[in-house]
Parts: C-alpha cells; structure tokens; sequence
C-alpha cells in the first residue's frame, strides 16, 4: 500500500509518472510540488526543526531512479522524499506518539505538500505502515561524516575566500549543499542559484567556485591592461577558452602560453588562469586599423627599428590588425 496518491515526481526532464485517477486532491498535490519548491527557494533556508505529517512510498517506485540520480529501495531505512528540503539535507524524524525515530537522506522529490515521505522502510521504523500518514516532528542533523552547520553565524569578509576575484566566494567541497552553504554564509539559496546561474541547485558538483555575493559588472577589456600587473581569473561551470579569452580582450593563445596548458579544451572549475602577460614580460600594443611600425613606435617613445628587432619581424610592413607589438 502506498501511504500517498500521485505522489511521484521524476526529476527535472524526465517524462512525468503521474497517478491515472486525476482527482481535485492530486491537482493540489501537482501545484504544491511545482509551485512550493520555487517558492522555496525564495527564502534563505527551510526551517531546521518543525512537526508536519509523513507518509510513506513503495511499490511501483521501487527501483526506480530518484531526484538525486540514485535507485530507489523502498526497504532503505534511510531514503526519504521532500520538496522543502535540499537534496542531501539529513533529517531525524520522530514519532512523538511512541517516541521511535529515524534518520534519513532526502534523495526523492515528489508530488505532496507535507514535510516528508519515507521509504516504507523508514517509515516502518516509526509506526505501522498501515497507518498510511502520521504526526511527526523532525529537525536538520549533520549527515555521516559532517559537522552540523552553524546558520547563526554571519561570517566575516575575511572568512569568505576571495576565490581569485575581488568578490566573496567558496569552493564546492564533496557533500555539500547548497542548503548547507547558504546557512554558513548567511545568504539565501535563491540568491546563490541566480548569482552563479545554476540551473539545477541541487546538482552541486566539488570544485565549483560559488560567488556569495552580487557580481559586478565584466571590466572593459581595455582595463585588463597588458602592461599592467598580472591579472587572474576563476573557471566557472560552463566557461571554455574562448568565453574567457573574449571576456578579457586577449587570445586564446596566449592564455595558453600564459598559463601553460596542456590541453585548453580540459578547464576545470576553480582553476585560476592568467588573463595578462605577466609582470616581466614587458609592455604591449595591439595592432589597429592604419597602424605602421612607425606611429606604434611614435606613440611609445621608441623607433620603428627598435621595435623590428625588438619583435623579431620578418616584415614591418606586413602588420595585422590585432597582432600585438612589444613596445618595451
């Protein structure tokens, strides 16, 4: 017996199960799943302890493929299914009418509004499952190997990472959650999910570079200055070669040289990339429309030979636009 109608949702993109008895309940139950997890992420974090109504879940979802990419085991004592919580957000359940708990895993979505619906399993350690739905009460508890997060405390700039940017920002570590993140650093989850474009928050992977503040606008590609001091730049999800090279005025090639990569098309988020020339290697002039070697040279206190030999050009003659010139 299943201890809630149309429950179950698949993940994002996945084709819908939904129950065939279409009923007023099961289209609450559709809304609650759709509309309450985005309002969800509107608020800074979901509460840590509360009472609220469990169900549990069984056949015919067992075996298949949870919110979080796992298979479901509906005799997995610490598998359960929630739309307020983050996925790998730990929960100690209780049954206060006879005092039994349960620590369990969120892993599932699923079509409900109340806090949480358990494997049968699980919820077989509370109360009968022929009771179908309980009172419980439940409170966020640090998983297998973690410290309990610290949602009090608002850290200090110092004790966010500047992350190879002059904003505050964090690198993803393996279990954590968004959840979790927003509680350390004070900010809310929304936020964090808009800042860095995340398209699915729950799908967080390690060595991500999360901003924890509002970006500010891109530089001008004429403030990363080539003779000026060496500036750097933090991978991000999704960033290739190309997208940074044109974000800071420069080539793809020299970002290679700069940088020394082996192979440009493997950038891994959280590397931290020269984006200038670096401090010794002299100062730089991009070839424009109409330049000679001559008004280069004009225009940099030098001469046109000492930039020929300077730049080991075959041709002064032949210059391209875009090429760079060494002026000193």
């Amino acid at each position: 017996m299943h201890g809630d109608l149309n429950r179950r949702f698949p993940p994002l993109g996945r084709n819908l199960r939904i129950s065939p008895v279409v009923t007023a309940y099961s289209v609450a139950a559709i809304i609650g799943f759709i509309v309450l997890p985005l309002l969800g992420l509107a608020l800074s974090s979901a509460a840590e302890s509360g009472e609220g109504y469990a169900t549990w879940y069984g056949e015919p979802y067992d075996g298949q493929t949870m919110a979080n990419g796992q298979t479901f085991d509906m005799n997995d004592p610490t598998t359960a299914a929630s739309n307020q919580f983050a996925l790998g957000t730990w929960l100690l359940v209780t049954n206060p009418s006879n005092g039994n708990s349960v620590n369990v895993e969120v892993r599932d979505r699923g079509g409900f509004s109340h806090v949480v619906d358990l494997s049968y399993a699980a919820f077989a350690a509370l109360a009968s499952p022929s009771a179908g739905r309980i009172f419980v009460s439940y409170e966020v508890i640090p998983g297998p190997g973690q410290s309990a997060p610290e949602p009090s405390h608002n850290p200090s700039p110092a004790e966010v990472s500047s992350g190879g940017s002059n904003q505050g920002s964090y690198t993803v570590q393996p279990g954590d959650t968004l959840w979790e993140i927003s509680l350390r650093f004070g900010v809310s989850m929304n936020d964090i999910a808009e800042w860095n474009e995340l398209d699915n928050p729950d799908l967080l992977q390690p060595g991500w570079v999360l901003q924890l503040t509002p970006p500010s606008a891109d530089p001008p590609a004429a403030e990363v200055a080539a003779d000026s001091q060496p500036s750097t730049y933090t991978v991000q999800p999704g960033d290739s070669l190309g997208l940074i090279a044109e974000q800071f005025g420069v080539s793809q090639g020299e970002i290679v040289e700069w940088n020394n990569l082996a192979d440009p098309n493997a950038l891994q988020p959280g590397w931290l990339l020269s984006v200038g020339p670096p401090a010794d290697a002299g100062a730089w002039h991009v070839v424009e429309s109409g330049d000679t070697l001559t008004s280069i040279a004009a225009s940099h206190d030098t001469t046109a030979e000492s930039l020929h030999s300077l730049n080991d050009l075959p041709d002064p003659d032949l210059l391209a636009v875009g090429d760079e010139i060494q002026v000193a």
